[in-house]
């Protein structure tokens, strides 16, 4: 029988085996892949201004609930800590931009500055709700806002003074509602207290938060703190509500979603608080790593360890199959055996590491949209079973052509 012939034949048993464990390989990997292209593709999408939301984990299937989590000992010092940390880590990058309304007695102020104007039927929009951000000082020097009468916020007004109103600015549709110096009372997530106008927002700024938070109609608030304990449950209460709206923040970072989830993860561990994560980050725990880690681990880390697997597991049954009829090609030397054996590993890698791309950029791109994921995954597996044995024998072919082997082709 020629020996070309043997070798497909030696091919055909040979691929009788491999699609099962290419099939294992390129589906770890390319669901891997696509996955970690998602945290990547749409991490920075929730917001428009590009900036990567951290979310809690409180309430989550699983994972302490909010009430219990106000109740725990320490609860309240583990927040200020980490917006402490927070905001030293990741300083300027981090931006508080909670979006809380506030209550008022005021009845002079039309229904447009009232929570929900424009979402819902003005039926249904509550008149005594005022919308309001909250904001610390990297959110406003990171935002598209400047004042057009009085001034910004100095750096001791964020630290709350009890008895002392609040110093806000409002937005440019309050001016002929309100005026500088101006004061009036609201209750804050349960917290009463006067506010006194110190400015007016340019006509248009925008929160960092994207062109949608347009501050024409909001009232902007401090990011408060309180360096001092609560006086009472009441104003633990209070300072639990604040905090949390601190720590749920956003980082406007140039670095990957997973560095700054490592950062993220290493500030949670120092405070030994429940793990927070970013939004589009996998909230999977690896054996206490952290997410960032663990996201590595999960959607990199094992799909390459199984795709190097599968690549070595090819070549030794490839090696197996063809290695007796190897006994009719001469080597001159041991180095041209270790590289004929170096050839079909990497050739085996190659082809295996070329289907998980091809299959990792259709399902992260058309295909993932259309859930047509199987036909990917078999028509790769089948310009493997097409391409596999070629290589081999142009490989063998050449060899024999330029006479660095003599190959018995009569048998």
């Amino acid at each position: 029988m020629p020996y070309f012939l043997r070798l497909m034949q030696s091919k055909i048993r040979f691929l009788v085996i491999c699609p099962i464990i290419i099939l294992l390989c390129v589906t770890s990997f390319t669901i891997g892949m696509a996955i970690f292209t998602d945290i990547h593709r749409f991490s920075k999408l929730n917001t428009d201004g590009g900036g990567y939301s951290i979310i809690d984990q409180l309430d989550q299937p699983g994972k302490m609930s909010v009430f219990d989590f106000f109740e725990q000992e320490g609860a309240l010092s583990q927040l200020k800590h980490m917006y402490a940390l927070c905001k030293e880590q990741l300083g300027a990058s981090y931006f508080v931009m909670t979006d809380q309304f506030l209550y008022t007695d005021r009845t002079d102020l039309p229904l447009k500055f009232s929570y929900g104007f424009g979402d819902v039927p003005d039926e249904e929009v509550d008149p005594s709700t005022l919308k309001s951000m909250q904001m610390n000082a990297a959110a406003i020097r990171g935002s598209s806002m400047d004042v057009a009468e009085g001034r910004l916020f100095d750096d001791t007004e964020f630290v709350y003074q009890e008895g002392q109103p609040v110093p806000v600015i409002a937005g440019q549709e309050y001016r002929e509602y309100l005026q500088i110096n101006d004061t009036f009372e609201v209750n804050y997530l349960g917290k009463v207290f006067p506010l006194k106008v110190i400015g007016f927002w340019e006509e248009g700024a925008s929160a960092a938060r994207g062109e949608s938070f347009v501050l024409d109609r909001y009232i902007v608030m401090p990011a408060l703190e309180f360096p001092d304990d609560p006086a009472g449950e009441e104003d633990y209460s209070f300072q639990m509500k604040v905090y949390l709206g601190h720590t749920n923040a956003f980082v406007y970072s140039s670095e990957s979603v997973l560095r700054v989830e490592n950062t993220l993860d290493q500030i949670c561990r120092e405070v030994g608080i429940q793990p927070y994560v970013l939004l589009a980050v996998y909230p999977v725990q690896i054996f206490h790593l952290g997410y960032a880690t663990s996201n590595i681990l999960l959607f990199v880390v094992f799909p390459s360890a199984i795709l190097l697997l599968a690549a070595v597991l090819l070549c030794f049954l490839r090696w197996r199959k063809t290695k007796s009829l190897l006994a009719n090609v001469e080597f001159h030397h041991r180095g041209e055996l270790l590289r004929f054996i170096a050839a079909i590993y990497l050739e085996t890698l190659v082809w295996i590491g070329a289907a998980g791309i091809i299959s990792a950029v259709f399902l992260s791109t058309v295909l993932y949209f259309l859930h047509i994921n199987l036909f990917v995954l078999l028509g790769t597996l089948l310009f493997l079973w097409l391409i596999l044995p070629l290589p081999t024998g142009y490989k063998l072919y050449r060899l024999y052509s330029k006479g660095k082997r003599k190959l018995d082709l009569t048998k």
